[in-house]
């Protein structure tokens, strides 16, 4: 029994002893072990040491800091201690990860690793030319990886956002903004080559797509004229995912299925996005080089507005490349379409029979948008009414909540979803749309900073970021020690709605101390010192040594030697300087040597040292017997000169 009870106790200890690594390029010693006093300084450092990193283990880079370079993970965790990958640090700015090539990191044949907080960016890309090609091509390669989790990451100047090859992989909380294609090669090497600027491409199965926000996913090309979009589903097999919750706009296109090798894709999710201006929502090819069979698309609870002409003047917002009888390839319900742009709901004659159920949806169609099929009994056609505010230009920052009569409040049908947008409980009869709260509902998230005063140059002080509004519980807000400098903090809510604020911490000028003196020109001599001060913040006090600080900057009495002058100002901030005080003679000290005459061979006779000048009493002087020869003397009087 005993030796039973010391092996549960030992096993205990060994599962709970979890690793912290730590990686910190502004790392200046020369000893690296990857402790938080001894950080790994560089990703290659870190590659070179992933050997060490076990389930359970945490790697964390340093905010604020810039990490060259890329960072291939080929360690896995497990479902119960999966390996994380996070940020530590004082500051406010995210690690910033550049790596030029194929990708910046990547996760190869593993699983059960975690990856949150980084921003990965060209910060060498003009961010306004979308011609230019792409130096980061994947953010994030998930290289036939399951059950990897990349959340929180901010993501821009790319070719594609995360490129997943895998199954039960969970992409969350991620910013993809403005993107760049590939591959764009001229219509006269290949007219149909060119791909890039997709936030996401998805080649695996059961994985999620959740509460990302997908903007600017565009960008020139030769063969297409503009290519990108929000999430690529691609390749045979890639099935049973779900793309909810998610924020789009000016992206050109939202999903497109597709594949090289022909197959099927199934049962994928698309709901409770909000989607503006992305010209389409869905195109399947389904004939072609990249032909697919799409089977039971389920598109439920979106809200799709259109209000500009994007891009390619997409017509249609569902689409496909040839007529299919296929039954059930899209199942359409409880969406709200706003189109105001003369975009159709769906292609011309391609979705007029049982090709498509759609049910329990509301149009809204402006001039010349059509619906290109029959409305089912259980739709309707809305103009009014619908949305609590639509007053805004940019239609993101509409209230999306629906008001007291608005045709979308218990509109839909139940279709198995538990939470709306904001996360909120869905009952059995749900309303159409992306919120299940109607009304004017909460006020918008708004984010604030305040700041402490920095008491001394080079000091710190706190950052408070709070949130009003939008809907709780809050990301992003806290407190936060920092230098003097401008930082931007972004909120986010429960809906992932973001909120940023701005704010510029100051400092005190450096505290200086000048130091002026008399002359001693006697051996025991003293003089006055003074004690100038600048910067900092006044009024300053004075001390000499380690005499008591006071109000006078003047010091009589002083003697010869090393002192140290000391300034303190209002907020205690000190800063010292030393200064020497010699003995300073009044001429200059001047030597003479008198020598005698020799009268014989082998005789002598003698050298008179004498000083004058300097300050007396001198050391070298005097009558010294010598015989021929040549002689240095030395005199030193009694300032050392």
């Amino acid at each position: 029994m005993r030796w039973y009870l010391s092996f549960i106790l030992l096993l205990t200890g060994l599962i709970s002893q979890a690793a912290e690594f730590y990686v910190d390029p502004s790392y200046t010693g020369s000893t690296q072990n990857g402790s938080i006093t001894a950080p790994w300084k560089t990703l290659a450092d870190l590659q070179n040491n992933l050997s060490r990193v076990n389930p359970g283990d945490f790697v964390f880079f340093k905010r604020g800091q810039t990490y060259t370079g890329t960072l291939n993970i080929r360690r896995s965790g497990t479902a119960s201690a999966p390996i994380t990958f996070s940020t530590y640090g004082t500051s406010t700015a995210m690690p910033l990860f550049v790596g030029y090539g194929e990708y910046c990191i990547q996760v190869s044949y593993q699983q059960y690793v975690i990856i949150e907080g980084l921003k990965i960016t060209d910060p060498n890309m003009n961010p306004a030319d979308h011609s230019i090609m792409a130096n980061i091509k994947r953010a994030f390669n998930i290289d036939g990886s399951n059950y990897i989790t990349i959340r929180n990451c901010d993501i821009s100047l790319v070719g594609t956002g995360f490129n997943v090859m895998g199954s039960y992989n969970r992409i969350e909380n991620n910013i993809i903004n403005n993107l760049r294609m590939i591959r764009n090669t001229p219509t006269s090497t290949n007219s149909d080559d060119d791909y890039g600027a997709m936030a996401m491409v998805i080649t695996g199965s059961y994985n999620e797509v959740y509460r990302n926000q997908f903007y600017e996913c565009w960008a020139n090309s030769y063969d297409y004229q503009f290519d990108g979009g929000g999430v690529e589903i691609f390749g045979g097999g890639s099935s049973n995912n779900k793309i909810m919750y998610n924020t789009a706009k000016n992206c050109n296109g939202f999903t497109e299925i597709g594949s090289s090798y022909g197959g099927v894709s199934a049962n994928n999710v698309i709901a409770y996005n909000k989607l503006v201006n992305c010209g389409d929502l869905v195109w399947l090819n389904n004939s072609g080089t990249y032909a697919i069979t799409v089977t039971n698309l389920q598109i439920y609870n979106n809200v799709l507005v259109e209000t500009v002409l994007q891009f390619l003047r997409e017509t249609k917002m569902i689409g496909m490349r040839v007529y299919s009888s296929a039954s059930g390839i899209v199942v359409m319900k409880n969406n709200i379409f706003w189109l105001m742009t003369g975009v159709d709901v769906a292609h011309p004659g391609m979705f007029t029979g049982s090709q498509m159920v759609h049910e329990n949806n509301i149009y809204n169609l402006g001039p010349n948008s059509l619906l290109n099929f029959t409305l089912h009994s259980s739709e309707r056609l809305a103009s009014s009414n619908i949305f609590t505010s639509t007053t805004q230009t940019d239609p993101l920052n509409w209230n999306f909540r629906l008001p007291s009569g608005s045709p979308a409040i218990n509109f839909g049908q139940n279709v198995g979803i538990s939470t709306d947008f904001e996360g909120m409980p869905v009952p059995a009869v749900p309303h159409a749309g992306i919120l299940q709260n109607t009304g004017s509902g909460v006020v918008g998230l708004t984010a604030s900073a305040s700041a402490g005063a920095i008491s001394c140059n080079g000091g710190t002080t706190t950052v408070t970021v709070t949130a009003t509004g939008g809907t709780s519980p809050y990301t992003g807000t806290g407190t936060f020690t920092v230098g003097a400098g401008t930082y931007t903090y972004t909120v986010r809510d429960a809906t992932n709605a973001a909120s940023t604020t701005t704010i510029t911490v100051g400092q005190p000028a450096a505290l200086n101390a000048n130091v002026s003196h008399g002359n001693i020109t006697t051996v025991g001599g003293v003089t006055t010192l003074s004690i100038a001060a600048s910067g900092g913040t006044a009024p300053y006090t004075y001390a000499l040594n380690n005499g008591n600080y006071q109000s006078s900057n003047s010091f009589s009495n002083v003697s010869t030697g090393t002192h140290i002058a000391r300034v303190k100002d209002s907020k205690g901030c000190i800063t010292t300087k030393n200064v020497t005080i010699n003995v300073t003679a009044v001429t200059p000290l001047s030597v003479s040597l008198v020598a005698g005459t020799i009268a014989c061979k082998s005789g002598s006779t003698t050298v008179t040292v004498s000083a004058t000048g300097g300050t007396p009493p001198y050391s070298g002087t005097g009558t010294f017997t010598v015989t021929a020869g040549t002689y240095t003397y030395t005199v030193r009087d009694a300032g050392g000169g």
